[in-house]
């Protein structure tokens, strides 16, 4: 199995990040790292995420707000240097289905 890396980008998220995360943890497809790059956000995001048991998190802290572009290029170069194979882009405001990130990975396949 490959090594995903899924990269969102965070700015004051507090009010959706715990449902994007929970959608994260149940995926089906286990071999991934989740990079989330935190833009300056000031209210409870950091919290959040610091309060966050699995081990596949890596928080990457901006002092200033970079932009979505280039935190997410932050992101995929990180998870790059950590031998991910394929890298996926997600909103943080999103919810999706936990067999997600298998059925893309099913496609890619094919």
């Amino acid at each position: 199995m490959e090594k995903i890396g899924l990269v969102t980008v965070t700015y004051n998220a507090e009010s959706v990040l715990t449902s994007f995360l929970e959608c994260v943890w149940i995926q089906t497809y286990k071999k991934f790292k989740l990079y989330v790059v935190d833009n300056a956000s000031n209210d409870k995001t950091l919290r959040i995420l610091k309060d966050q048991p699995d081990t596949r998190l890596e928080i990457i802290q901006n002092n200033t707000n970079v932009g979505v572009a280039a935190a997410n290029n932050q992101g995929i170069k990180k998870a790059l240097s950590d031998n991910c194979t394929q890298i996926l882009l997600l909103n943080n405001d999103i919810e999706f289905d936990k067999v997600l990130i298998e059925t893309l990975y099913k496609i890619k396949k094919d």
